[in-house]
């Protein structure tokens, strides 16, 4: 991410005060919201309360990662830290950038698929409603197609040079500015591997938890020849 977490952290807590004033308001003035929402009023009630426990949590979550970010910055217990050249830079980008496209191509592919097939079958089996699953399939491949879009234009952000410095610890790592973290709960580092070449690319991998099960991340760095040796050392010890 290229946003401090901490920033995050403080959406999260605004989100998390509109929840409880709405609960405020729902027990002080029970009988006017009543009037005015009917039942209404207790499904916003239930929304606001699942919201705020978890804007709740993700504060802590955020705050833990604002604070690994900071010293990863810091340079404070860093395993490795190194800095690429512009040009180094620039090959890297030529070199990863395919694969994360290609990645993302299949991601999409898949959710166009069972986009199209779900609600086919869905509405076969049925023998009827053809249109609303027709509107629920488009539905799904247009969210596959915003995610994608999102996700190219956030990898333009992250391929643009900013300084080039790196680093990792056994909580996350920074890359050109963009912190990844692993040292959460729910969260923990998978593989670690370095390839080398000119500029050799690193390569970490992580599961975290979501709302919709466990998801697997990689996240990427370009490693100067002159540096491989110590960023391999620096492996062993995560």
């Amino acid at each position: 991410m290229l946003t401090d977490p901490i920033v995050l952290s403080r959406w999260s807590f605004w989100i998390m005060i509109a929840c409880i004033l709405w609960v405020i308001i729902y027990i002080m003035f029970n009988d006017q919201v009543m009037n005015v929402m009917g039942d209404g009023a207790h499904a916003l009630l239930f929304i606001s309360l699942v919201i705020g426990l978890s804007a709740l949590i993700i504060i802590f979550m955020f705050r833990k990662h604002a604070a690994i970010r900071r010293d990863l910055v810091a340079g404070k217990g860093v395993l490795a830290k190194w800095r690429v050249s512009p040009e180094t830079w620039a090959a890297y980008v030529r070199t990863i950038a395919p694969e994360t496209a290609s990645n993302r191509k299949i991601t999409l592919g898949l959710v166009v698929f069972f986009g199209i097939v779900i609600p086919l079958v869905m509405a076969l089996m049925k023998g009827k409603d053809f249109m609303i699953f027709a509107w629920i399939g488009l539905g799904v491949i247009l969210v596959g197609l915003l995610g994608h879009w999102l996700g190219t234009r956030q990898e333009k952000a992250h391929f643009i040079y900013r300084g080039g410095d790196c680093a990792f610890n056994a909580d996350g790592i920074i890359v050109n500015g963009v912190y990844q973290g692993w040292g959460v709960p729910g969260s923990f580092l998978t593989s670690a591997d370095l390839t080398r070449g000119d500029p050799g690319v690193l390569k970490l991998g992580y599961w975290f938890i979501t709302k919709q099960g466990g998801q697997f991340a990689d996240v990427y760095a370009p490693v100067p020849p002159g540096e491989a040796a110590r960023i391999e050392a620096a492996i062993g010890k995560l």
